[in-house]
Order: structure tokens, then sequence, then C-alpha cells
């Protein structure tokens, strides 16, 4: 009798030390989504669904770095029915796994499941209320979840009462930022546009021309046809001054190449009178902004091509001679190209003045700009601006203990050598 008792012990106490292993939130396991839901409903718990497929990344590195947080298990498990939910199958699947199957195509569809991690969010009666999708930081999680319990944040309580037009007004760029997030784009498109023409676009300029109310139509104005593309080419300076210098003219050089210059197929196929000729035609459409987004997209065109650098310079001098403010390009990728390819003296020296205002940018336009003089003969100057660069990225790798760039050494050296620091093809 005293075996036996001492071997129940045992059982107990490594039952015990087993569950009291498990670290942050508890997975049921063992249940199908039905079982849940009668779980769910007795014990008045919301639900909370990993959605998670076995090649996803970001999955992983949750279960490996944000699921076993203590602090995101206290929450999850006090507050939630924690369960996970494979969306994609694999040959090593467990009975329970495939018994799941249909429960996780029946959510692909119904939920619009569009990336992983997704995590759905349903109240105790089985009604999804909240979702979110991408990796998320343990203090992010606990975000999330605190909104999923608040019926003031709730994504699909707030798109319910939208839908019946009774969302307060206040609520409605945060469903539209949230749907966006979500990757229900429509969704979030259809909300917007209807938020910046029948409200936004109404108030006074006393109420309108505020930080928040300009960066969301910013954020959603993704066409010339949507309203706020007129608001901005008529407010461009009002809307500038309070979002910064040249924030109205990239939104709409952006806009138009977009939805307009991108769908032209044949660019490859222009000649330099024709890319004139349609200058000239977005000029008379769009005034000055849109013959800077095709000096835009010519320089894009050219760039993605790298089969004739000569017009590649031709079509960076052009640009960043009448961009100003208004540029959408990676001033220092295009620049170093430049370096690399081109050999007219005349636009290498303007790259030289294009990037002599951007060289402390950081340690690449440093370099970029070093380069150019060198490639120019102004070997001295090159020398001592590449020195300074190595020494400062040898600083910066030991402040924050990490390997510096030997790239900036090994072109430093052949400076020093009077060797070739650029491609000879």
């Amino acid at each position: 009798m005293m075996r036996q008792l001492l071997f129940l012990v045992l059982n107990m106490t490594g039952f015990m030390f087993s569950y009291s292993q498990e670290k942050g939130i508890h997975f049921e396991r063992q249940m199908t989504w039905d079982q849940i839901l009668v779980k769910a409903s007795k014990s008045h718990k919301y639900i909370f669904v990993d959605c998670y497929t076995t090649w996803c990344g970001p999955c992983k590195q949750m279960d490996n770095n944000v699921f076993v947080n203590d602090n995101v298990g206290l929450f999850f498990n006090e507050s939630f029915i924690s369960v996970k939910l494979q969306m994609d199958t694999s040959s090593s699947d467990n009975d329970l796994t495939k018994k799941c199957y249909a429960t996780a195509r029946d959510f692909n569809i119904k939920y619009k499941i569009n990336g992983y991690p997704s995590f759905l969010f349903f109240s105790s009666e089985g009604m999804i209320v909240h979702r979110f999708l991408g990796y998320l930081k343990p203090d992010d999680i606990m975000s999330i979840g605190k909104e999923a319990l608040d019926t003031t944040r709730q994504y699909y309580t707030l798109l319910n009462a939208y839908e019946r037009h009774m969302l307060d007004k206040s609520f409605i760029p945060y469903l539209a930022i949230r749907a966006s997030l979500y990757g229900e784009r429509r969704m979030a498109d259809s909300i917007a546009q209807d938020y910046i023409t029948n409200y936004l676009l109404l108030l006074s300029p006393d109420r309108l021309f505020t930080i928040e109310n300009l960066s969301f139509m910013e954020r959603f104005t993704k066409k010339p046809s949507d309203k706020a593309f007129s608001f901005f080419m008529n407010n461009s300076s009002a809307i500038n001054n309070v979002l910064g210098t040249g924030k109205a003219e990239k939104m709409l050089i952006k806009d138009i190449i977009d939805e307009e210059l991108t769908k032209i197929s044949n660019f490859s196929q222009f000649s330099a009178l024709k890319w004139q000729s349609l200058q000239k035609s977005y000029e008379q459409k769009y005034g000055k902004i849109g013959g800077l987004a095709v000096l835009e997209q010519r320089l894009l065109s050219v760039w993605s091509n790298k089969n004739d650098w000569e017009e590649y310079g031709r079509a960076y001098v052009d640009y960043f001679q009448n961009i100003g403010n208004f540029n959408g390009i990676h001033i220092n990728n295009a620049s170093w190209d430049v370096f690399e390819h081109v050999t007219s003296r005349r636009v290498l020296l303007f790259a030289v003045e294009v990037m002599a205002q951007h060289k402390d940018d950081d340690f690449g336009a440093m370099d970029t700009y070093a380069n150019l003089l060198y490639k120019l003969g102004r070997s001295k100057d090159a020398i001592a601006l590449e020195k300074k660069l190595v020494d400062s990225s040898k600083e910066y790798a030991l402040k924050y203990n990490v390997q510096p760039d030997p790239t900036f050494a090994m072109t430093l050296e052949r400076m020093k050598e009077g060797r070739s620091t650029w491609s000879d093809k």
C-alpha cells in the first residue's frame, strides 16, 4: 500500500512539475474548435487564436520569444482561452491537427487570412471581435490583447457600428488604419475615402489643417482621382507648413507615378524626344508636379534597365536639377551607380554637388562622396574623407559592439595605392 501511495505521489508530482514548467501562454492543444467554443461559453472568457503555418519564420519567433514570456502568459492565461490553429498541412501532422484542417480552411475563407502569424480574438459567444497581423513584441501583443477586451477598440465591433452608420467620427481613422494593417485594403480605402470626402474636406481650415488630419489624407490618397489629391494640389504650401517641406508634392508625384506612369509598358523603347513629349503632356495635365513625376519615372526606368549608363547620367542630372525638396528616390543609391558606371565628367561633377549636401547622412553617403571625388582625380580629399569614415565606423562598431564594415578600409587602401575603386565593366 505504501509503495502504491508513493507511486501515486510521484506521478502527481511529476504532472504538477510538468505543468509548472509550461512557460508563458497555455495553449489548449487537445481540443477541437467546437470544444473550445463550449469551454468559452461556460467560463465566459474570450478566445485567442494564433493562426500559423509550419513554414512561417515570424510564427516560430512568436513561439520562441513571445508566447513563452512570463508577463504575456500571465495576461493571456487570465483573460483568454488560447488556441493554436495550423493553417497549412504537413506530413508530420498528428491526428488532432488533421481534425482541424476543415476549421483552418473555414477560418482562411471566413476571416480572410492574408498573412502569418494572424491573431484572431473571439467573444465568449464565439463572435470575432478583433485581429492583428504580424510579429509582435511582448508588450505589443499584450496591448493588442487589451484592445480585444475593450469594446471601444475592437476592430469588428467598430466595423459593425460603421456599417450601420452608428460609429462616432472620432473612431473612423483608427478603423481605416487598422483595416489597412490587417491587409483589408479595399475596406480601408473605402472607409478612408468616405471619411475624407464626407467629413474632413467639409471642415473649416482651422480644424482641417492639423497633423492628424493631413497625415491621414496623405496616407490614404493613392491616385489622382481621389478627392484629397486635388486638395493637396491646391493647398500644397499650407500643407507643407504643417507636415514638412515637400510632403505634399512627394505624395502627388508618387500617386501620379503609381497610378498612371507605371501602367505605360514600353519605356525601354522611349527616345529622348519621347520622354520630352511625355513630360510636356503631364505638365499640361498636372502642372509642374506632372513634369517632375515624368522625370522621376524616366530615371527609375533607365536605372532599372542597367544597359545605357550614358542615358542614366542624363536622366540623373535632369531629375536632381529640377526635383528640389520633392525627391522620392534614394539619393545615395542613385549617386553610387553614377560613380560606378558613368564616365561623363559633367555628370560626375554634378553628382559630387548632389552628394556634398548629403555626405553626412550616413556612412554609405560619405563613402559615395569620397569615391566620386577619387574618380574625379581629387585623391587627397578622397583619402582624407575615407580615412575619417574608417575611423568613424570603428568608433561606431566599438560603441555598439558590432563588426565594422571592412569595405571602407579596403577602399581606403585602394585609394592610397592609386588603384581603381569602381567597376571597370
